[in-house]
């Protein structure tokens, strides 16, 4: 079978996009974020030591995790009444904020990846905010029941 100059130019164009997508849009296992796992506990070794994330120069950012505050939510997951004046058992969270010093380029609100030379790479959404910068780690504690409803406000009912 004789191969065209056309179809292989087809080709390399076709192998060119497939090596620019990015893993996820091919379907590639992807190692998931150590963090979905990460306790309170897990980050108090950590006070005193340094992270780094680059942000939009591309300048790295040296992050010291100077205390690792333990939250408590002002509301309760899965509080939702029935017609009877039942509520729903609450659903069990853990939540904590982390917060860093910072040396180098300043990073905007958002999300970045910071490294860690014992824990690898994490995604924090941090907040700058005098001095320092803080992100706020929610985890739910148990799988979601089944019969668990989602909480929805007077706007989303009436759609």
């Amino acid at each position: 079978m004789a191969v065209s100059r056309r179809q292989i130019l087809r080709l390399g164009q076709i192998s060119v996009v497939c090596a620019a997508l990015p893993k996820w849009a091919i379907g590639a296992d992807t190692a998931p974020d150590p963090l979905l796992t990460m306790s309170h506990k897990s980050f108090e070794p950590l006070v005193g030591t340094v992270f780094t994330a680059n942000g939009d120069s591309m300048t790295p950012t040296w992050f010291t995790l100077h205390l690792i505050e333990p939250l408590t939510p002002d509301f309760r997951l899965g509080r939702v009444g029935s017609l009877q004046g039942d509520a729903a058992p609450a659903i069990a969270t853990e939540a904590f904020a982390l917060h860093f010093t910072s040396v180098g380029a300043p990073l905007r609100e958002g999300t970045h990846l910071f490294q860690h030379s014992t824990i690898g790479a994490i995604s924090l959404f941090v907040t700058p905010g005098r001095g320092e910068y803080m992100a706020v780690v929610n985890h739910l504690l148990a799988p979601l029941p089944a019969s668990y409803q989602i909480p929805v406000g007077p706007a989303a009912k009436k759609a």
